[in-house]
């Protein structure tokens, strides 16, 4: 079935797209951004328990402090996470916890200016800005026609903004790490993306059909085993900054195959067609 034939499909990834852009704006233009410790600043607390203790309670008896207070759980037992001010006294905190029965012997520190987080910050988004600029001239250079290679950085900047907003719904907060996993998307989604309208504009052996759908094989392939590897890295992660940045890698690639699939495989079939192009 020649299901790029079909552009009502496109309602699906726009109709995401624009959900995703709207949920950005009220993220952005309400503050409503989860940042984790190094882009913001703050204190850290993160302390190894044997038995799962009840986060709301906890969040209840430091709500002095107004920390945030959050869960994590690997082979080796449980981590709760304790986020505050940085001017805040984590031995107030500690001793708190262990008047009221939380005993506990593993337990670090981490406190960073809030000058500093933002200063991370605004160079991550120098970083995510100069790489999409990079890979635009990249795919350019490549194709050397506007519309194919627009098509391809469309995808990407859809796969990244997509990633971002259902891990900030998930509750995964922006950090460091989670900046390298939307980096890392820019090379998993443009590298489907380049194979498809390689096969399409360049590879003459066979139809159009038999190009796209070679092309989808060869594909769907590379990112279902990207996936199947990023998805056995969460389940065994011991570490919450991996478990987020594989997280942030698992929407990505499930987008990227949404957006390259339907998005580009008909929007180039549409370019071609009106180009005379078999």
């Amino acid at each position: 079935m020649e299901y790029f034939k079909h552009r009502a499909l496109l309602i699906i990834p726009i109709g995401l797209l624009l959900a995703s852009l709207i949920y950005l704006g009220y993220l952005v233009t309400d503050n409503k951004v989860n940042y984790d410790i190094d882009l913001k600043g703050g204190l850290q607390i993160v302390i190894s328990l044997d038995q799962m203790p009840n986060v709301a309670k906890i969040e209840e008896l430091l709500k002095p402090y107004n920390p945030t207070v959050r869960l994590s759980q690997d082979i080796s037992g449980y981590s709760l996470i304790i986020q505050a001010d940085e001017h805040t006294n984590y031995e107030e905190i500690l001793s708190t916890l262990r008047e009221h029965g939380y005993n506990f012997s593993n337990w670090s520190v981490q406190t960073l200016s809030a000058s500093l987080g933002t200063s991370f910050l605004h160079q991550a988004q120098w970083v995510l800005v100069f790489a999409f600029l990079a890979m635009g001239i990249t795919v350019y250079y490549l194709f050397r026609v506007p519309m194919p290679s627009f098509y391809v950085i469309l995808c990407g900047v859809a796969d990244i903004i997509e990633a971002f907003v259902f891990s900030q719904i998930f509750g995964v907060p922006l950090s460091l790490a989670t900046f390298v996993g939307l980096l890392l998307l820019i090379g998993y989604s443009v590298d489907t993306d380049i194979l498809l309208t390689t096969k399409v504009l360049k590879d003459k052996s066979g139809s159009k059909s038999e190009r796209i759908f070679r092309a989808m094989k060869t594909g769907l392939t590379m990112s279902m085993t990207s996936l199947c590897a990023v998805v056995a890295l969460f389940f065994l992660s011991a570490s919450p900054t991996i478990m987020h940045l594989t997280l942030i890698l698992m929407i990505g690639l499930i987008c990227d195959m949404l957006n390259t699939w339907i998005t580009n495989v008909i929007l180039i079939h549409w370019y071609t067609e009106k180009k005379g192009l078999v």
